[in-house]
């Protein structure tokens, strides 16, 4: 346990120094108020958990259960946890629980929101 915990802490840190360092490098460009950072950082996590999960799954993937939580739980779950909520949608869609999915992806938006503007309010 303690092991996984330490390879979750080294993915972690490398995953928000990426994230910082990629919203440095958009942050030279801007188009309107698009939030580019966050944009780039979310499709390049969603590609690469998609790639860890992918080869993680192969029969003849022989990655270490420790090798996985650095990148997934630790990396990924640092530069963006969209790219998590992707890997559970997905989960959940090819598992054929077609309702359940379109549950979690409206609920989590619409809660998501709810929330973050309750939270605004509460501090302003």
């Amino acid at each position: 346990m303690l092991k996984n915990i330490l390879f979750v802490i080294l993915g972690s840190s490398v995953g928000a120094t990426c994230r910082y360092l990629v919203g440095e490098a958009c942050s030279h460009f801007r188009f309107a108020s698009f939030p580019l950072g966050t944009f780039v950082v979310n499709v390049l996590g969603c590609f690469f958990m998609g790639m860890l999960m992918g080869y993680a799954q192969k029969s003849s993937s022989n990655l270490p259960e420790t090798a996985y939580l650095m990148l997934t739980v630790g990396f990924c779950g640092t530069f963006t946890t969209f790219s998590t909520f992707t890997a559970d949608t997905f989960s959940l869609m090819n598992s054929g629980r077609y309702l359940i999915t379109v549950a979690y992806l409206v609920s989590s938006l619409l809660l998501g929101l709810l929330t973050f503007y309750l939270g605004r309010k509460l501090m302003m």
